[in-house]
């Protein structure tokens, strides 16, 4: 990971996870965020890693797959950068334009550990909570 910090407002579109914990319970909706932001950091370089293993393996299944899920889960916390560019993977692997769809790796990775740092920065100084 870089030693960048990101500028959250950049990488999560704040008015997304107000609407993300508007729609959840407000008695739990800190410790659903928390979970969701969690499971996010857990998963999202275990993706990135299926992905650049597919690549290798000329996997567009995999490829597809891995990018789908990486989209989903990024569209969810607002993190839109990563859902785009997650797209872009996910259209190529499903075309089998596996070269096309690795072009767009350094970039997808690079978002992903701008997203990643500024959940934990999030995670760390607290997280949010909604008024009800």
């Amino acid at each position: 990971m870089s030693s960048e910090r990101p500028c959250c407002e950049e990488v999560i579109d704040r008015q997304a996870v107000i609407s993300l914990l508007e729609d959840l319970d407000p008695q739990e909706s800190r410790e659903l965020f928390a979970r969701l932001v969690e499971i996010y950091l857990k998963e999202t370089p275990r993706r990135i890693k299926v992905l650049a293993e597919a690549f290798a393996t000329g996997s567009s299944g995999e490829a597809r797959q891995s990018a789908h899920s990486l989209k989903s889960s990024s569209a969810m916390l607002g993190i839109y950068k990563v859902a785009e560019l997650s797209h872009q993977v996910e259209q190529f692997a499903r075309d089998g334009a596996l070269a096309e769809a690795n072009a767009v790796q350094a970039a997808l990775e690079h978002e992903c550990d701008r997203a990643c740092a500024c959940l934990r920065l999030i995670r760390d100084s607290g997280f949010p909570t909604v008024n009800p």
